[in-house]
Formats: structure tokens, sequence, C-alpha cells
């Protein structure tokens, strides 16, 4: 499979000018993005209804408030609220633009990209496999992709060492499992910030969420990756990654086909997914 993103219906995001690179995106974007929620198509609340399944109606004026407050800030181009109890709709409105350049009204049905909420459809198809008996969860990584078989982790260097030595490697205490893969424990990052191999992750190209940009497939890009250090032992601190990355791999590996189509015959068809 190609590197592509993953788009479906969200809430509270909203579609920038395409004159923005995407890699300058600010990080609160990003999370705006993780409360991504699947819409279906929903009703209007009719007058009066929100107080009578429990809402206060000012309150939800706040909400609203806030979120017009971001966009006449120019933080958000517009974005979608929609809250339901019980099954009835309460509040389903957009709000702002859609496209700034053509001056575009917000849709309920706009449709946004959900950024790191792929990590979830990625677990839950990595967890389609683990019911079938296809791998345990406790398994090391390297069973299934021979690449992470002898990881080492990125270490500060000794005192004394010369300017140039950002670090050294050590053998990892423990092979990375699939688990640490689902929970963000295996040691990978995205090679930014404290990475300590940060700039061999830039020289790997493999630096930052992005990787909608480049013609290489999953396989390839997870190899390079592979042959990095680890930012820490696995199962000994959460830091969020390319696990989720590697997990994709993992998918593709075991079931045999691309992830794209194991993911749209398994999870987007049955569940009539079919904006994503």
């Amino acid at each position: 499979m190609r590197l592509v993103e993953i788009a479906h219906r969200s809430v509270l995001v909203a579609r920038l000018p395409s004159s923005v690179p995407l890699r300058r995106l600010p990080r609160g974007f990003l999370g705006m993005a993780l409360v991504s929620i699947a819409l279906l198509a929903a009703p209007m609340s009719r007058a009066g209804e929100a107080g009578q399944l429990g809402f206060d109606e000012r309150r939800l004026g706040r909400l609203k408030g806030a979120i017009q407050e971001q966009i006449d800030q120019g933080k958000l181009a517009g974005g979608v609220m929609f809250i339901q109890r019980d099954g009835r709709t309460v509040l389903f409105e957009a709000y702002g633009q859609m496209d700034l350049e053509q001056k575009k009204p917000m849709r309920t049905d706009a449709i946004f990209r959900i950024a790191s909420m792929s990590k979830a459809v990625t677990t839950v198809a990595a967890l389609i496999l683990y019911e079938e008996g296809r791998f345990m969860l406790n398994e090391p990584l390297g069973k299934y992709l021979p690449a992470f078989a002898n990881s080492v982790v990125a270490v500060p260097p000794p005192p004394g060492s010369p300017p140039h030595v950002k670090y050294v490697t050590q053998p990892a205490k423990r092979p990375i499992t699939i688990r640490h893969l689902m929970t963000h424990t295996s040691g990978l990052t995205y090679g930014e910030g404290a990475t300590l191999a940060a700039g061999d992750h830039e020289r790997a190209r493999l630096q930052g969420w992005y990787f909608a940009d480049r013609d290489e497939t999953i396989g390839d890009a997870i190899e390079r990756l592979a042959k990095l250090p680890l930012n820490g032992h696995p199962g000994e601190a959460w830091q969020y990654g390319y696990s989720s990355d590697v997990l994709g791999r993992l998918i593709e590996v075991v079931s045999g086909q691309p992830l794209d189509r194991f993911m749209q015959e398994r999870i987007f068809a049955p569940l009539k997914m079919t904006d994503t």
C-alpha cells in the first residue's frame, strides 16, 4: 500500500486554505482532529428539545461561542459541532467556512482529514487479526518484522564525549511486542524534539507525522525505521510516534493484504463507512 492519509467526517476541525503547507499546520490543529466523530445524518433539534434532553441552552451557547471565537481570531476556518444523547440530536450545526479562498460556508456533511484518529482504526484492524488467532499481543514484533529483532536504544553519551556525539546505543532490554505498538510504549517517537537520534531521523526522512508526500510503500519506510535506534526501552515509557505506522505494516504482513484493502474489506465496507 502507498503511504496515504485517511479522510472521514469529523467535528471541530477546519479546512485551511490550500496555500497552507500541511506540514506547517499548528499542533493545536491536530489536537482538534483527535476529537473526530463519525457523523450520521442527524436532524437539527427543535426549539426547547435541548432542555428536554437535560442540556442548558445557555451553556450550549457558550460552546457555540467558543467555536465562533476561534473562527473570529483566525485560528479555525470553520467547524461542525454534534451533540447527541440517547440517540436524539441535541445540537448539529456548522460554523464558519469550509473553504476560505472560495468563501464556501461550512456544511454539516463536510469531509475532514482525521489525522491521528487513523491510529484507532489501525488498532481495530490489528485486533481483528488478533481475535482470529493470527498473533498474540505479547509476541515479539521481530517474529513478523525481522528488522526489529535486535533493536538498540539511544542513550546519552558518557561524560567527556566529543561535542558531535549526540548519543550512544545499547541493546534493548526486551524486544518490542505487538502490545507495545498498540500502547505507544515501543520506544518509537516521531524523531523530533527530545529524541536523541533526531538528526538521524531527519536524514532518513522519518521525522514528523506527515507521510502522504512520498512515493514509497509502508514496508519500505518501516524497514528504514527499524535501522534507527529507539528513544527508550520497550515497555518503560509512553511515547507518541510511529508505533501505529509499524502496526499497519504488521497488518499487511500477517494478513497478506495491503493495509488500505484490509481496512476497506474488514472495517469500512461492513460498517458502511462510505466516506472513509
